[in-house]
């Protein structure tokens, strides 16, 4: 008794007897879901790689202040986290070369840009490990520094930290006396892995830092900021959750202006309190927040700016006193707080008695002022003022502004003038002056002329800044705390330095917006994708053409053509189903393969950051669906002409028939597509031409449509 025949008998049957075609369709398909799949899961291993270097370098921190130059007092941290209820954390960052000797080796490991960090044992709550004590001369290394330089725990190395200096070396009466640098040895108590915070960093980079970890405290010290630092971090995950606006209201509330490094000081029995700065020149927020328009604005505030000329001559040049300070201060009717008198014009100057006495001037007389100006190249280019003297001051009258001169390091600190090192051109000759000498050792910092502080701001302004203190009248304790009430109330702690990032969630956004591999990777396979399938699609009708006698035969006995088509479908639904399924799992071998590549070849692809093997169940199955459907058209398309044929065709087992000559409507229908291609491909370059973002996808568009 026969066996009733049926599609699926047919089907299984016909894939025994031409196992070896189909399997060759098999491959064809595989190697495509190989390279599909394989580039989507290197998008996920990048993804997810960033994702895993954002909560290493982040630990539980959520948000944080980076004031990386500019120095804040460290008990903000203290009041913060009361105020808030979370952890709140100080960190002083420093710059430093670490240099390992080894005693079994020849040889010397030296690694600069390393992360010299300042931290108290409440850093080490952020992470996920225990507290590592640190006292002095000792150190806990990052696990990347800890291997270049070969060090283990016990071991000694020596670290060069820089020395910070409060404003830049290069700026106007800036000291250059102090050291760049200083150093130090070390024993080493920890190596610091990545799950403890040992690629801490606030930068979004995937690359681990080089840190070495010190006592805060000792590095303050060391440093010469005792109870500074450049950090405020602030944890987040599994504590309270705070966002941007709390930490902004609870900083406005806890915030002095001594925090940073903003100073009111009073000349004694003079009736006016000075409002300086630790980085010698006031910010530009400050001036224009206490001297600008607006209600909000501190009142009664009197510009200040104190600088040192290269020399003070009389109209011909005879008489010069070299190296002398100046000062450039607001009108105001109040002569002990200004000496300057309202009305007085930019081109009168008022001269102290030791000035008039040595250059032999009055009132009326001409004075020539020479000074270095700061240029936009940070050089320093000589040139002169002429002022008309309004009047001349005894020096008793001068006190006031003695003791008001704003403090330079390196200047206002020495015995001699010979001593004095600042930003500035000094002839060393003209430092021996005798009479200069002896001007400092009687009066020191007394400034021997006062000018307008307008005429002041366009000799002397520059990009660090242009104004060295602001005065306030003020006689009593009472009226200094309401300035110093006002000052806080108006001042805006963020243009100072202090404002919170949203660290974590900044890096979250960073992930997402990174530039996606998964997509690059599939753009550049793409051709090798194209290419596998039209190979699926010619093995197919290979294995089609070998079967056309048995194909006409169905015809013959009565089968359509849509069953016919039924039939080769569903062998082919087996066989793309089979091919996808094995180049799902090739895809992750290749992945890792890619990643190898990424790891060894192509490590500048990814800024040498370490990419991890991971495959999202979801990106496979979609990779091999899509596969699998990308397969299904190349043999749909492959099969529908043969099938088009008439059982005599098939029968004969002519595998060209009609298909040898190309009608010429068909002919021209390829010629008129071709011509399509070409025009939109250079239709695309020319589109993406000053496009960055578009440079890429524009490639392989315009290569796809050529293929055309």
């Amino acid at each position: 008794m026969g066996v009733p025949l049926s599609y699926r008998l047919l089907s299984r049957r016909s894939l025994r007897f031409y196992w070896r075609t189909q399997l060759s369709v098999v491959a064809g398909v595989s190697i495509a879901a190989m390279v599909l799949v394989g580039a989507m899961l290197v998008g996920d291993c990048v993804r997810y790689s960033l994702r895993r270097f954002a909560l290493l370098r982040l630990g539980r921190i959520a948000y944080a202040i980076d004031a990386r130059n500019r120095f804040f007092d460290d008990s903000l941290a203290g009041l913060l986290g009361q105020d808030l209820d979370v952890r709140v954390v100080a960190v002083l960052g420093l710059k430093g070369v670490a240099v390992h000797e080894r005693d079994t080796e020849a040889e010397t490991a030296r690694v600069n840009r390393v992360r010299v960090l300042g931290v108290d044992p409440s850093f080490w709550g952020l992470g996920s490990a225990a507290t590592i004590p640190l006292g002095k001369h000792q150190i806990a290394l990052g696990r990347k520094l800890a291997a270049a330089l070969g060090a283990a725990v016990g071991d000694e190395l020596a670290v060069r930290v820089g020395q910070p200096a409060q404003m830049p070396r290069d700026a106007p009466l800036a000291s250059r006396k102090e050291r760049l640098s200083r150093r130090h040895v070390f024993r080493v108590t920890a190596i610091v892995g990545d799950d403890a915070l040992g690629r801490f960093s606030l930068d979004a980079v995937q690359v681990a830092p080089y840190n070495a970890f010190v006592d805060r405290a000792w590095l303050q010290a060391s440093a010469g900021l005792e109870g500074r630092a450049n950090m405020l971090l602030v944890g987040g995950s599994g504590e309270r959750e705070i966002g941007v606006g709390d930490l902004r209201e609870s900083l406005a509330r806890c915030w002095r202006i001594e925090h940073v490094g903003l100073r009111l000081r009073a000349a004694e029995s003079h009736g006016f309190v000075q409002l300086e700065s630790d980085r010698i020149f006031l910010d530009a927020h400050v001036g224009r927040a206490v001297l600008g328009a607006g209600e909000r604005r501190v009142t009664g505030g009197i510009g200040v700016l104190a600088y040192l000329v290269n020399g003070i001559a009389c109209e011909d040049g005879s008489r010069r006193t070299p190296y002398s300070f100046v000062v450039a201060c607001g009108p105001s009717d109040d002569r002990d707080i200004s000496l300057v008198p309202p009305g007085m014009r930019d081109d009168e100057i008022i001269v102290n008695r030791w000035l008039a006495d040595t250059l032999s001037v009055g009132s009326g007389a001409v004075v020539r002022l020479n000074y270095s100006q700061l240029d936009a190249g940070g050089g320093f280019t000589e040139a002169e003022r002429t002022f008309v003297v309004r009047s001349v001051v005894e020096m008793d009258r001068f006190r006031a502004e003695r003791e008001a001169m704003p403090r330079f390091p390196g200047l206002t600190d020495v015995e001699t003038c010979r001593e004095w090192d600042i930003g500035l051109p000094i002839d060393e000759a003209l430092l021996e002056d005798a009479g200069n000498e002896e001007y400092w050792e009687r009066y020191r910092e007394t400034p021997k002329a006062i000018v307008t502080f307008r005429a002041g701001r366009e000799m002397w302004s520059n990009r660090f800044g242009s104004l060295s203190a602001v005065r306030f009248p003020a006689r009593t304790d009472a009226e200094t705390d309401s300035i110093r009430r006002r000052l806080r109330e108006t001042l805006d702690p963020g243009e100072l330095g202090l404002f919170f990032l949203p660290v974590r969630d900044q890096a979250a956004a960073a992930i997402e917006q990174s530039l996606d591999f998964g997509q690059l990777f599939l753009s550049m396979s793409f051709f090798l994708i194209v290419a596998a399938l039209m190979l699926t699609a010619l093995l197919f009708v290979f294995g089609v053409e070998q079967r056309l006698v048995e194909l006409g035969t169905l015809r013959a006995l009565g089968y359509g053509v849509g069953h016919v088509r039924r039939l080769l479908l569903m062998e082919g639904w087996i066989v793309a189903g089979a091919g996808s399924v094995a180049g799902g799992l090739l895809g992750t071998l290749y992945t890792r393969a890619l990643i190898g590549g990424l790891a060894t070849y192509w490590r500048g692809a990814v800024a040498g950051a370490a990419i991890r093997y991971h495959a999202e169940p979801g990106t496979l199955l979609l990779g091999m669906g899509i596969s699998f459907a990308c397969g299904m058209a190349a043999i749909l398309a492959a099969l529908w002409r043969h099938t088009r044929r008439s059982p005599r065709e098939l029968l004969a087992g002519d595998a060209t028939g009609a298909q040898g000559d190309v009608p010429g409507s068909a002919a021209r229908r390829i010629g008129l597509l071709s011509a399509v291609g070409l025009l939109l491909a250079i239709g695309v370059v020319v589109a993406v031409q000053g496009n960055e973002q578009s440079t890429v996808p524009g490639f392989f568009g315009a290569g796809a449509l050529l293929l055309l």
